[in-house]
């Protein structure tokens, strides 16, 4: 069990951000929306691998203008798998690659046990511990990269959604969560 308050402080930590520069009414409109349970006594709520990684989507990452967090979160949560799937680290670890929020979800949920499920062979290959980072390009496609933590060897990739076929002539925002997030992401659920 964890308060609304830790959860908000730890999104707050891993984004860079002060707790006061996230719009204190996020956590209620993810509410309103149905993402987020509301706090029993105290504040105190059962927080998910799926509420947490809520609430990061909806703190960490740019939405259009007139977009709800909670209609920006569902459209990240839904991007399908679009790339090939590197099978072996997909079942080691336990992720779930139904759609991107469902990835996300089971990362947060079993990245604290990865280490114990690395056989011999793969812990060789990636020259110790692998680690996971997630890009969120532009709103239309996220990127799931396994590589190994000392080496920076990159091990294998799933992406979610498309990359756009043709260059714009503005500026992309790419937003790069490193495995350190997801980490302290599975402490709070």
């Amino acid at each position: 069990m964890t308060t609304r308050t830790e959860a908000v402080n730890t999104v707050a930590a891993v984004t860079g951000r002060s707790r006061t520069s996230i719009n204190p009414a996020l956590y209620t409109q993810l509410q309103d929306d149905e993402l987020l349970p509301r706090g029993g006594p105290g504040g105190v709520v059962d927080l998910s691998a799926t509420h947490l990684v809520t609430l990061f989507l909806a703190a960490a990452l740019d939405r259009p203008h007139g977009i709800s967090p909670g209609e920006s979160v569902n459209r990240w949560r839904a991007l399908p798998l679009t790339g090939p799937i590197g099978i072996d680290l997909v079942h080691t670890f336990g992720i779930d690659t139904t759609d991107a929020g469902t990835a996300l979800d089971s990362i947060v949920a079993n990245v604290s046990t990865w280490p114990e499920r690395l056989s011999p062979i793969m812990k060789a290959k990636a020259g110790g511990d692998i680690g996971v980072a997630a890009e969120f390009h532009d709103d239309t496609y996220m990127v799931l990269i396994f590589y190994g933590l000392q080496a920076g060897k990159t091990m294998a990739q799933l992406t979610f959604g498309t990359q756009p076929a043709v260059e714009t002539d503005r500026i992309e925002r790419i937003v790069r969560a490193l495995h350190g997030v997801f980490l302290r992401l599975a402490v709070q659920s």
